[in-house]
């Protein structure tokens, strides 16, 4: 195990709104999180998970209304 970071990248109707790169040390255990207000925008919302390395690790969509 080593330090990294991993970043969370915010996307408002398919336009980068906001990236936040978190530190992860190196540990048995760990955690982290990110959040972003919204201002009040409604549609379509996506955040990625990546790695270091530039790999998404995840996505999630959702709608705000």
């Amino acid at each position: 195990m080593e330090d990294t970071e991993v970043s969370f990248v915010w996307y408002h109707e398919n336009k980068r709104m906001a990236i936040v790169i978190l530190p992860l040390k190196k540990g048995p255990k760990w955690r982290t999180y990110s959040s972003k207000k919204l201002g009040g925008l409604t549609g379509n919302w996506e955040v990625e998970l990546i790695d270091a390395n530039g790999n998404v690790i995840l996505g999630v969509g959702f709608t705000v209304e």
